[in-house]
């Protein structure tokens, strides 16, 4: 188990992942910085860095430190505009601690601790931000596998609380996905015994209860939900293949599909398409989801091949993709850590 768990964090590290998050304009300005949060080196992990690029300039300051270097937390921008960072990989292991960003002083704040798992949830967990401001944290496998009761925060009143999560719904390398009706859809991931999945369920925060709904047609992890707006989502993956799900009717239906690489940095564009670019192949390919005619298109293609990259939608309309690693330089040792994690799905 050890094993398995640190070679996913070595991944981590390998990949430097980051979060990424679209600031909201502060006192009327017009340009909307894209913040990051963690480490683009290993040397910044230790100080636990964090970067703004002012869209106008298109350059990278330095901002505020974080009080504790993470590797893989989540970053949720708040309805206040303010960044809400929690969890991750810590130099102790992985720690329950949160912090909130603002932007308007540069300087992190330390926030309460989360409530289930002292030694807080790892990686692969959720984070969304729900209508009503609160945040809705779910699933992780900071004790690999085992589980932890959904927690809600709320930034307000700085406060946590639990919400009894059925045991077939625990899982990690999951999607948790608000929908235009409130409820969060959750997709896939790893359950307890890093078993790939491929039910769904919907949590109400009306009634704080949680329902199961159609599954999808694959198992996936690590995948990515992106709401259209028709209200539908979208799931796609390196697999070659995707879904729709219907929040209507609870169903998903198998549509086109991205390429095998580019089916993981998914962004909904202004008008309605989707741009899908860059995975775990030779990564430069990008391509573009047409909402009324349910196909895919090749678009322009990226000029460097990046693995585990985010996109970020600018204000201008813009794309920002940034982060990642060339494939095409790990090591074969590094590419067998990965595959440690492909083993369930007999690939």
């Amino acid at each position: 188990m050890h094993f398995m768990k640190k070679s996913r964090l070595v991944l981590s590290i390998l990949s430097s992942l980051a979060a990424f998050a679209l600031l909201m304009p502060q006192s009327g300005r017009a340009d909307c910085p894209t913040f990051t949060v963690g480490p683009s080196n290993l040397s910044d992990a230790v100080v636990g860095m964090s970067y703004l690029q002012p869209v106008t300039s298109r350059t990278w300051t330095t901002t505020g430190s974080l009080n504790d270097a993470r590797w893989v937390p989540n970053a949720n921008v708040l309805n206040d505009g303010r960044v809400f960072v929690c969890s991750g990989f810590f130099a102790s292991w992985d720690e329950a601690k949160c912090e909130i960003y603002n932007p308007t002083t540069g300087q992190w704040t330390e926030t309460q601790q989360m409530v289930e798992g002292d030694t807080g949830r790892g990686g692969y967990f959720s984070a969304t931000v729900l209508q009503n401001g609160k945040v809705l944290v779910f699933g992780g496998d900071g004790s690999f596998g085992t589980g932890f009761a959904t927690e809600i925060y709320d930034p307000q009143s700085d406060t946590w609380e639990t919400n009894a999560t059925p045991a077939a719904a625990v899982r990690f390398a999951h999607t948790a996905t608000l929908l235009h009706s409130g409820k969060v859809l959750v997709t896939g991931g790893l359950d307890s015994t890093d078993v790939w999945v491929k039910n769904a369920w919907l949590f109400d925060p009306a009634t704080a209860a949680w329902t199961q709904t159609g599954s999808m047609h694959s198992a996936r992890a690590s995948h990515r939900a992106t709401v259209l707006l028709n209200g539908k989502v979208l799931i796609t993956d390196d697999t070659g293949t995707a879904e729709l799900y219907d929040p209507a009717t609870g169903i998903f239906s198998v549509t086109d599909a991205p390429a095998e690489s580019s089916g993981k940095c998914v962004t909904l564009l202004p008008n309605g398409n989707v741009l899908a670019c860059t995975g775990a192949n030779d990564g430069t390919d990008a391509e573009i989801y047409d909402l009324a005619t349910k196909t895919w298109r090749p678009t322009g293609s990226l000029h460097y091949s990046r693995w585990n990259a985010t996109a970020t939608l600018l204000r201008s309309g813009e794309v920002m993709v940034g982060g990642g690693t060339d494939e095409l330089k790990i090591s074969r040792s590094q590419r067998v850590r990965f595959m440690i994690r492909r083993l369930n799905r007999g690939l």
